[in-house]
């Protein structure tokens, strides 16, 4: 298949999967709305200021990305049994807001464990964070998140439970791998390309595709993806008084 953009790559899967009849798609730096046969979806990626709210669709492509879907995938085969720990680490390129990336690790975090945070710990300085989250079945998460001088996220996330650990990087990973590497007088040429049906797009922009194709596949998940991201936002909300207090908070129960 010939590079397409995001907004092509979006009509293709709908038109291939008759999974909606787009109408219009339209972008901006923080939403992507999809005008359809089966209504309006605008997809919001911004969660540090109060966005997502009413009919917006929170933007959780992570989801959609292997590595994390066969972590959550080996806890409910139960290939690995009763987690008691989990840990994070997200340090992102700077300029990106502290909020996004602490809603994000949350959902991650919940989403493959299964189990909602009930309290924080956290402390504070600039643009970094650690924090420690506890969960209602007793799971004790720690995260280190922040920004830094660095081109690509540095991502790692490993569940401690009672029969094995998961982790999504590899021990023996010194340096970044790629799919194809070419060698020629010129030098060498890297492609990331590992998606048949959506080459050329990057590994984020094949996420969000992703994800908008599973809503647009079934709308009903949109109830419980803006329940869990009011919930995200709660964690995000009693991180930031943990750390004004420099004690534990509990998260905020009801609507």
């Amino acid at each position: 298949m010939e590079n397409i953009n995001l907004k092509s790559a979006i009509e293709y899967l709908a038109e291939k999967y008759q999974l909606a009849k787009i109408e219009s798609i339209t972008t901006s730096e923080s939403t992507i709305t999809v005008e359809c046969d089966k209504g309006v979806f605008n997809f919001c990626s911004d969660f540090s200021q109060e966005r997502c709210e009413g009919g917006d669709v929170p933007l959780f492509p992570w989801r959609s990305q292997r590595r994390y879907f066969e972590m959550r995938k080996n806890l409910l085969d139960k290939i690995v049994q009763d987690p008691v720990g989990m840990r994070i680490k997200h340090i992102a390129p700077k300029g990106t807001n502290l909020a996004n990336i602490l809603v994000q690790e949350v959902d991650i975090a919940q989403w493959i464990l299964g189990d909602r945070v009930e309290k924080v710990f956290a402390s504070t300085q600039d643009d970094y964070c650690n924090a420690i989250f506890s969960t209602e079945q007793g799971i004790k998460i720690s995260a280190e998140i922040g920004t830094a001088q660095t081109k690509t996220p540095i991502l790692l996330h490993e569940i401690i439970a009672k029969t094995g650990v998961i982790t999504d990087t590899a021990v023996d990973t010194q340096v970044e791998h790629y799919p194809i590497y070419l060698y020629n007088s010129k030098g060498t040429t890297i492609y990331n390309d590992v998606d048949f049906e959506l080459y050329g797009l990057s590994y984020d922009e094949i996420a969000k595709v992703r994800f908008i194709a599973s809503v647009l596949a079934e709308p009903k998940l949109i109830g419980e993806l803006q329940k869990t991201y009011q919930q995200a936002k709660k964690v995000y909300r009693a991180a930031v008084l943990a750390a004004e207090k420099l004690e534990n908070t509990a998260v905020l129960r009801g609507a």
